[in-house]
C-alpha cells in the first residue's frame, strides 16, 4: 500500500500540478502580444509527497514568430526549439492527455495547479486562450501561489531562485528554463510541506471556476475544443511534435514583468471633475502583459480624453480605496466634460489593445472596476483616446 506521509495527510489536494509558463518578450518589455514558448510541470502525489512524472513542450508563436535575442538568452529556448513546436491548442490537449493518463484527471482526484506568482495562469495562459479562441483546462480556472505561502512562512516575496536559496535548498538547472523552474518550484513546495508545515490551497481562481471536489473532472471540455475553427490551418509537420514526457522528480518570464503587469492594470487617469485632466508623457508605457480587451459601448464619449498617471503607491492607494457608486449610476460627463471616472464613479483605466488585429497598439479607456479574474463586474464605460471607432478586423 502506499505509504502517505503525515505532512501529505493534512493536504487537502491529492495532486498537485507544478507550472511553469515561459513566453516571449524583450528588453524593452513592450512586446505585445506576449506568447506562450514553453509549456512545463511536474505532477506530485501530495499525499506521498512523490514526483508522479514531468511534462515539457515547446510552443511555436505566430504572431512574433522570430525570437528577441533578450528571450534567447534569458529563457535559453532556441529558435529552432520554438519553429518545430506545436501550437498552444495542441500543447494543451497533450498536457491533458498526459495528466490523463496518470489518472490525474479522475472523478475521485482533486487536482491543485500551483504555479509561482498569479502571472502564469491569472494573466499569460487566460489572455493567450482567449485572443486565440482556445477553451482552457477547467483546472486552469483556479490555482495556488506558492509565492504567498512562501511570503506567510519567511515573511519575505522575492524571487524564486533566491527563495530556493532562503529555504537552504539548492537550485538545479538554469533560471527561466521552464522545466528547471518548475523543478525548483517542486523542491521549494516538498519543503514548504515537510519543513514548514505548510498546507496549501486555493489563492486565485476566476469567477464561476468549479474548484478541486465541487464537480465530477471526468468530461471536462477539451482544451483545444474551440480551437480549430478559430485558428489558421498548422502546417502538418507542426502536429507531429508531441510534449515530452520526462522521467523522474521550475518565473516566468521574470518577476519583474509580473508586477509589471499588475501596476498597469490598477493604475489609472486621475479624475478632475469640470474640466478634462492634462496630458502627461512622463510614464512609461504599459507593461507587455496584456491587459483587458474591449469592444466599444453604444455611448462614445465626445469630450477630448487625456491623462494623468499615478507613480506613488500613495495615489494608488487612495484610488483602490475610493468608495464604489453602484455600477453603471454614475455620470461621468455631468458637467458637460468627462470627469476622468467611468460609470461606476471609480478612476477609468487607461489601457492599450494588445490582442492582434486592426486595432492593435490603440490606447483607450475603460471601466475602473474590471479585473481580469471577475470580468463581469464592469460597467459599459469605453473610449478610444484617438476618438475614433473600432476598426474593422480588430
Amino acid at each position: 500500500l502506499p505509504v502517505v506521509s503525515a505532512a501529505g495527510r493534512r493536504q487537502r489536494y491529492s495532486l498537485m500540478l507544478v507550472l511553469d509558463l515561459e513566453a516571449t518578450c524583450n528588453r524593452r518589455k513592450d512586446l505585445a502580444p506576449v506568447e506562450i514558448i514553453e509549456l512545463s510541470a511536474v505532477l506530485l502525489d501530495a499525499r506521498q509527497l512523490q514526483v508522479k512524472g514531468e511534462f515539457q513542450a515547446y510552443v511555436r508563436p505566430t504572431q512574433h514568430p522570430v525570437l528577441d535575442p533578450f528571450c534567447i538568452e534569458l529563457t535559453g529556448i532556441t529558435q529552432q526549439q520554438v519553429d518545430s513546436g506545436a501550437p498552444l491548442a495542441d500543447a494543451l490537449q497533450r498536457l491533458d492527455d498526459w495528466l490523463t493518463q496518470l489518472g490525474a484527471l479522475e472523478q475521485h482526484v482533486t487536482l491543485l495547479p500551483v504555479t509561482w506568482t498569479d502571472w502564469d495562469l491569472q494573466v499569460c495562459m487566460e489572455q493567450e486562450c482567449e485572443w486565440r479562441g482556445i477553451i482552457k483546462p477547467p483546472y486552469f480556472g483556479y490555482w495556488c501561489n506558492l509565492k504567498k505561502a512562501f511570503l506567510y512562512k519567511y515573511h519575505q516575496s522575492p524571487s524564486l531562485k533566491k527563495a530556493v536559496h532562503m529555504a537552504g535548498l539548492t537550485w538545479e538547472g538554469r533560471a527561466h528554463s521552464g522545466i528547471d523552474d518548475a523543478r525548483n518550484t517542486c523542491s521549494l513546495l516538498l519543503h514548504l510541506i515537510r519543513d514548514k508545515g505548510a498546507v496549501l490551497t486555493v489563492t486565485g481562481s476566476f469567477a464561476g471556476a468549479q474548484l478541486p471536489g465541487t464537480t465530477a473532472a471526468a468530461g471536462h471540455p477539451r482544451p483545444a475544443a474551440a480551437a480549430a475553427a478559430a485558428r489558421p490551418a498548422e502546417p502538418a509537420a507542426a502536429l507531429e511534435t508531441p510534449g515530452q514526457v520526462l522521467q523522474g522528480d521550475t518565473a516566468s518570464v521574470s518577476d519583474q514583468q509580473a508586477a509589471a503587469g499588475t501596476s498597469a492594470a490598477l493604475l489609472g487617469p486621475a479624475c478632475s471633475t469640470g474640466t478634462a485632466p492634462s496630458s502627461s508623457t512622463s510614464d512609461p508605457p504599459p507593461s507587455q502583459h496584456t491587459d483587458q480587451q474591449a469592444g466599444p459601448s453604444s455611448q462614445t464619449p465626445t469630450a477630448t480624453i487625456t491623462t494623468t498617471r499615478h507613480n506613488s503607491s500613495g495615489a494608488l492607494k487612495q484610488t483602490l480605496l475610493r468608495p464604489h457608486a453602484p455600477r453603471g449610476s454614475h455620470d461621468p460627463f455631468r458637467s458637460g466634460a468627462w470627469d476622468g471616472c467611468c460609470r461606476c464613479g471609480v478612476k477609468a483605466h487607461l489601457r492599450t489593445t494588445k490582442k492582434p488585429g486592426a486595432n492593435h497598439g490603440r490606447s483607450f479607456f475603460s471601466c475602473g472596476s474590471w479585473r481580469i479574474t471577475d470580468k463581469g463586474k464592469q460597467c459599459d464605460f469605453f473610449s478610444w483616446v484617438d476618438g475614433g471607432e473600432k476598426k474593422e478586423g480588430g
